[in-house]
């Protein structure tokens, strides 16, 4: 009856999109139909030999027919998709990564199962009499095929998000009714997000998928996903952060390898149960070059599969080692010990000066008698030599308008890094906070008559910011590195850094008696960063502790990489 009265079934009508074929704006439609409505209205109520009933009746009637007439005028179509037979393309798309083609009893591997199910069951030919059939392998890329006995046999990786964005491409030119998916979903190439879901999504091609092997192996680690740093200076001790999906395992170990030589291994403790775990793994940058990172779990016992143990990295290692001026206004301890902090590090050059008398600067680390011969940098370009600076208890007042503008330029467009120590012609004392380079500052430094620096008994805490910095990582394992943070003999000096601005990150605080301050604060400015390390006493964590004892040189070490490494080097175009 349907069928007969409006001409298709009723499941047209469900699937198909009503839509107007005339093109004309909807808003003109309500309009004359509105106009309309108030017209046939107005001429009824002048009508008065009529009563309530007819009034509604007849303009029932006219409405109606006028809102019939008004549609037929815009010409309403009924669009609906079909797929007409062998003018539509259909792509199967099988996986053909490592853990496809890993060995699963007398069967054969996963693959060679698949394969066999799609051959054996007739369902290509099903599909491809009714599409045009099109077939596809992929691992950590996607290629066509002639026939899936041509399977080559990928690598390790698998990236289905980027697999199925290469076959979907094809709806560009070609008619693609729909994309069959044949994998056992071991997505490791982090292809396969929200944001690369939606734009599948919106391409409006069905995606059908056919799971290989069991949901969730109960006995399989994998290495979800490796963090590294993309350079390095040679020497720095650099970190890696990897993510491992295990089920419930209590425990296994990653290693690291530089090629094939093993540069770091780490136990990692599981916590018996199905999940994520992401731990930080430490190793040395080694010599200059380019670096082959492979970082690897040890296999499980009876492991079904080791193919997604391991990923690779490549680290560029630069042999030139990071350059750090260090100016100070006064012999004190402070000096001396990072200094000695900093000797070990052979990726570390810091040139110092110290002013030893009121117009003489007492050098160390010097690559001349040229360099920094006054003291201080003579020039934009000498400044600009170095990747951070420090800026010890020496009054603002000892540089010249100049040089303030060079240190503000450094920070700004050199990208360089500025760390300002405490002391009693330090930060807001020194005057710092009357000069151009406050407003790079991560604090408004207090200035007045009442000086900010003094005696006060405190002890260092990690921020949560500072727990993930790796300037607070004593150690790799979250809960070692608070105790030995806790361990730490008490400072015994501080300086009020004034309120922080918005964009200041506080890695430390001076924990007192009383009340937690900001000890050490950076936010970033321009290409580069400021810091506020709002104590001279650190020294004590060297003179406190046993001999052996390298956390002062560790926190030292790690802050002048963070403060040096970011800087970009500097283009030296020779005439």
């Amino acid at each position: 009856m349907l069928d007969f009265l409006l001409g298709h079934s009723i499941w047209a009508f469900r699937s198909g999109e009503l839509a107007f074929a005339r093109g004309w704006p909807l808003w003109l439609l309500f309009a004359l139909a509105g106009a309309g409505l108030a017209a046939i209205v107005f001429t009824l109520l002048r009508r008065s030999e009529l009563n309530i009933l007819q009034r509604g009746v007849i303009g029932l009637l006219q409405f109606a027919f006028l809102a019939l007439a008004l549609l037929l005028l815009w010409r309403p179509v009924l669009n609906v998709e079909r797929i007409r037979d062998r003018e539509n393309v259909v792509a199967v798309v099988v996986d053909d990564s490592g853990s496809m083609n890993a060995p699963h009893g007398q069967q054969g591997s996963w693959r060679e199962q698949a394969v066999r199910a799609l051959q054996d069951s007739g369902a290509l030919e099903q599909i491809g009499a009714s599409s045009e059939l099109r077939l596809f392998a992929f691992d950590d890329r996607a290629q066509s095929l002639e026939s899936l006995d041509a399977l080559p046999g990928g690598a390790g990786a698998t990236r289905i998000g980027d697999a199925l964005t290469t076959v979907t491409q094809m709806a560009a030119s070609v008619p693609m009714a729909a994309v069959v998916l044949v994998s056992d979903g071991a997505e490791n190439g982090g292809s396969l997000d929200e944001a690369q879901l939606a734009r599948l999504a919106a391409t409006g091609i069905p995606v059908h998928a056919i799971g290989v092997g069991p949901e969730q192996s109960d006995n399989d680690v994998e290495l979800e996903q490796l963090q590294a740093p993309d350079s390095a200076v040679a020497g720095e001790m650099l970190r890696a952060v990897v993510s491992i999906r295990h089920q419930r395992q209590r425990g296994t170990r990653v290693r690291v390898y530089d090629g094939e030589k093993l540069v770091a291994a780490q136990e990692v403790p599981l916590p018996g149960k199905a999940g994520l775990t992401t731990v930080g793994i430490e190793f040395p940058a080694g010599e200059e070059g380019v670096r082959d990172l492979r970082v690897a779990l040890d296999a499980v016992n009876d492991e079904a599969s080791a193919l997604n143990n391991e990923r690779r990295a490549i680290i560029d290692v630069d042999g030139r080692p990071r350059s750090v001026l260090y100016i100070e206004g006064e012999p004190r301890w402070e000096y001396k010990f990072m200094r000695r902090a900093a000797d070990g590090d052979r990726s570390l050059r810091v040139v110092s000066a110290m002013r030893a008398t009121p117009n003489r600067f007492y050098r160390q680390g010097v690559k001349s008698g040229d360099e920094l011969k006054e003291g201080l940098p003579e020039s934009e370009a000498e400044l600009d030599a170095f990747d951070a600076v420090i800026l010890g208890s020496i009054e603002a007042a000892a540089f010249s308008r100049e040089q303030h503008e060079w240190l503000k330029d450094y920070v700004d467009r050199r990208g360089g890094s500025l760390l300002m120590l405490a002391g009693r012609d330090g930060m807001g004392d020194g005057g710092w906070g009357r000069v151009p380079v406050q407003a790079l500052l991560p604090a408004r430094l207090p200035g007045g008559p009442q000086p900010s620096y003094g005696s006060l008994s405190t002890r260092a805490r990690l921020t949560t910011y500072g727990e993930e910095s790796p300037i607070g990582r004593l150690d790799a394992d979250p809960v070692k590195n608070q105790k030995l943070w806790s361990e730490l003999p008490s400072l015994t000096d501080f300086q009020n850094i004034g309120p922080l601005r918005p964009g200041a990150v506080v890695l430390l605080e001076a924990q007192s008696a009383q009340r937690a301050d900001p000890l050490l604060v950076w936010q970033r400015y321009g290409r580069g960063s400021t810091w506020l390390l709002a104590t001279a006493s650190s020294w004590r964590w060297q003179m406190r502790l046993p001999l052996e004892d390298q956390r002062h040189e560790q926190f030292w070490r790690q802050l002048l990489h963070a403060l040096a490494a970011p800087a970009p080097s500097r283009l030296l175009i020779a005439s």
